[in-house]
C-alpha cells in the first residue's frame, strides 16, 4: 500500500517530522501497524493561485512517478489541490484552520465534495462542513502515551532548567490565533507564577513542561480540536481553557479542569480554583490513543482501495 502524504510546506524551516508533527506521528504508528504501508510526503509550496497550480502539475508529475494507491491531503486548502487530479482517490483530513475560517471555508467544501472521504478531527468541524452524500468521519490525531504521561513535576522542571512555579500556554507567544494577550492579562492575577510558551521544543520537552506546570491555559480565538489539551489530559495535569473546538468534550468528567468564557475574570477565577484542588486527573480517554487512531486510519485506507480499485 502506497500512501501519497500531501501536506503545507510553507511554514518557516519545513519539516516534516517537526512541522507536522501530528501527521508524522500517525503516518509513522500507521507504518508500525502494517509493515506493507510505504508513504512518501508531498509539501506544497506556493501561496495563491499561481503557487497552487504549479503545486498541482508537480502532484501529477509525482503521482505517476510514485503511483499511490490514495493521496491523504491534510488541511482543507490542501485537498482542494489535491482532488483536482482525478487519477487517485484522494482523503482530506480538516484540522480546524481551513473550516473555521469563513475565507477558507469555500476551499474545504471543494476539497470534501471531491474526496473520497473527509476525515475531521472533531464533531463540531463536521457540522460546520455540511456536505451532504459524501463519506465522513471524525478521526481526532492520537496521543503518543509513550511520551505522554504523568512524570515527576520536579525532575521535569530540573531537566527544562526551570526554578520558578508556572503556567504553561498551549502554544507560543507569536501565534496570534492563541490569544496570548489574554492569557498574559490572566497571568498578572498570579504574580508567583511565570507564564511560559511552547516554542522550538521537542516533543520530548513538551511533555516535560506539561509536567513540569503548573496547569496548562488554553485561551485560543478558534481550534479544532487542540491536540495540546489531549496531552495534557495524558498527563494527568490541570487545564483551564476558553470554550474552543472540542474541548468542552475533552475535558468531560474529568477533576481538575474547567472550561469558560473567552473572559478575564472567569479564566482567572477557574485558575485559582483549579490549583486549590488537590490534583485528581482522571486517566484520559482511549479514544486518543495514537494506535487506536492509526488502526481507524488503516482500516479506511484498505476500505478505499477496496472501494476504488487499483488505478
Amino acid at each position: 500500500m502506497r500512501i501519497l502524504v500531501c501536506v503545507s510546506g510553507n511554514a518557516p524551516g519545513y519539516t516534516f517530522e517537526r512541522t507536522q508533527v501530528f501527521v508524522y506521528e500517525q503516518i509513522e504508528s500507521i507504518k508500525r501497524l502494517d509493515a506493507s504501508v510505504d508513504y512518501q510526503v508531498f509539501p506544497v509550496v506556493g501561496k495563491g493561485m499561481k503557487g497552487y497550480l504549479a503545486s498541482l502539475k508537480q502532484l501529477k508529475r509525482v503521482i505517476k512517478e510514485y503511483q499511490p494507491d490514495i493521496v491523504h491531503a491534510h488541511c482543507g486548502h490542501v485537498g482542494a489541490m489535491a482532488v483536482l487530479q482525478r487519477r487517485v482517490p484522494v482523503i482530506t483530513t480538516f484540522h480546524g484552520s481551513d473550516v473555521n475560517s469563513l475565507k477558507m471555508r469555500p476551499l474545504a467544501s471543494f476539497a470534501s465534495l471531491l474526496s473520497a472521504e473527509s476525515f475531521f478531527v472533531s464533531k463540531m468541524l463536521m457540522q460546520k462542513l455540511p456536505i451532504k452524500g459524501k463519506h465522513k468521519s471524525v478521526i481526532p490525531c492520537g496521543v503518543d502515551r509513550s511520551i505522554f504521561h504523568p512524570r515527576d513535576k520536579e525532575e521535569c522542571k530540573k531537566r527544562l532548567g526551570i526554578d520558578k512555579d508556572y503556567i504553561l500556554f498551549a502554544s507560543d507567544f507569536g501565534n496570534g490565533i492563541k490569544n496570548p494577550t489574554l492569557a498574559k492579562t490572566v497571568a498578572t492575577h498570579f504574580p508567583d507564577l511565570e507564564l511560559r510558551e511552547i516554542k522550538n521544543r521537542s516533543r520530548e520537552e513538551v511533555a516535560q513542561l506539561i509536567n513540569g506546570a503548573e496547569l496548562l491555559l488554553m485561551t485560543s480565538f478558534t481550534e479544532g480540536s487542540p491536540q495540546i489539551i489531549k496531552e495534557a489530559i495524558a498527563c494527568g495535569q490541570r487545564v483551564v481553557s476558553v470554550e474552543v473546538g472540542d474541548v468542552r468534550e475533552q475535558t468531560e468528567g474529568l477533576q481538575n479542569c474547567r472550561v469558560c468564557e473567552a473572559d478575564e475574570m472567569q479564566l482567572a477565577a477557574a485558575v485559582k480554583e483549579v490549583l486549590n484542588e488537590p490534583l485528581e486527573l482522571g486517566q484520559a480517554s482511549n479514544k486518543y490513543d495514537l494506535e487506536l487512531i492509526a488502526k481507524t486510519v488503516l482500516n479506511k485506507y484498505h476500505t478505499i482501495i477496496q472501494n476504488y480499485g487499483k488505478h
